[in-house]
């Protein structure tokens, strides 16, 4: 029969299990990490004379997967697969910190700059609106997936830059490697649909009853073709003006969370109702650590100007 560890005995047992696998310099640290808005999570990381990156393995995942009826040796197997196959792609990518190395790999995302002080005064970052474009590093892109870091004042010091020169180099790099994806919400919805209806409340959650109804012209969803951190779209050369295209006029964009923003004519209710919406959304749909922000923004087609409203 199976031990139950309680999670802390969980974790201290994997971690010895899995540095005595992984012997000749390696050392298996456990640390709690500061993710987006204030979350916390416990990691394993790995480190070596080498210097490379080390890959994060989330622990309560893998405690989820405990419980489910995985052994310890065989998540501890997994772990070690998944690293030395990390250090695989590492040296055959020749990845390390010089800035020759890595700045084809500089991207950016956009945070909520309230929710994330605690972390931004040791990051490079630039306001937009009452957001933050912060700067990663990828280290990983799969087909549903990314591994990434997020780059330290450090770092960008070490490279001899300052925040505009990541983002001028991030500029270019975040839209090739993460192309942006505008489609009206009825595709978005029945693509989520597809793919199990949970997903698709929380967008449909922040339209008013005559945009369900089909009274008004259709809603855009504003991500990246992965889906991922897309809300990042917003700040892609001549988005917010190709939107203006599309809904006829100025319109309203709706922070649906950091994947994606939901884009509105402007002819629609009136401003207290959608923050309502957006703020309900928030609290009822989004996780935690996805939220973006409790505002909404209006843009202008004639003043080709983007503000809270």
């Amino acid at each position: 029969m199976k031990e139950d560890l309680t999670y802390s005995v969980f974790c201290r047992r994997l971690q010895e299990i899995i540095s005595e696998k992984l012997k000749g310099g390696i050392i298996v640290k456990q640390r709690r990490i500061q993710r987006n808005n204030g979350v916390e999570a416990d990691v394993l990381l790995f480190s070596s004379k080498s210097g490379n990156l080390s890959p994060s393995f989330y622990l309560s995942a893998y405690y989820e997967k405990y419980k489910a009826g995985y052994s310890l040796e065989e998540l501890a197997q997994q772990i070690v697969f998944s690293y030395q196959t990390e250090k695989l792609v590492q040296s055959d990518a020749s990845l390390c910190l010089t800035f020759e190395s890595c700045r084809d790999r500089i991207f950016f995302r956009l945070i909520s700059h309230e929710r994330n002080e605690n972390i931004l005064s040791d990051i490079p970052y630039l306001p937009f609106l009452d957001l933050s474009i912060v700067f990663y590093l990828l280290i990983q892109k799969e087909k549903e997936s990314i591994r990434s870091v997020r780059i330290s004042r450090y770092l960008m010091e070490q490279w001899g830059l300052n925040e505009t020169d990541l983002l001028k180099i991030a500029r270019g790099n975040t839209e090739r490697l993460f192309p942006r994806r505008i489609c009206s919400l009825s595709a978005m919805v029945s693509e989520m649909l597809g793919n199990g209806a949970g997903e698709s409340r929380k967008i449909e959650g922040l339209l008013p009853e005559q945009y369900e109804n089909g009274d008004q012209k259709e809603p855009y969803v504003i991500t990246n073709h992965m889906g991922i951190n897309g809300a990042a779209v917003l700040l892609y050369e001549h988005v917010l003006e190709d939107l203006g295209v599309l809904l006829e006029g100025d319109y309203y964009l709706l922070p649906s969370s950091i994947h994606e923003v939901l884009a509105v004519p402007a002819d629609i209710g009136n401003r207290q109702e959608l923050r309502n919406m957006v703020h309900e959304v928030n609290i009822t749909c989004v996780d935690r650590e996805e939220i973006l922000s409790d505002q909404i923004y209006y843009y202008s087609v004639r003043e080709n100007i983007i503000r809270k409203y």
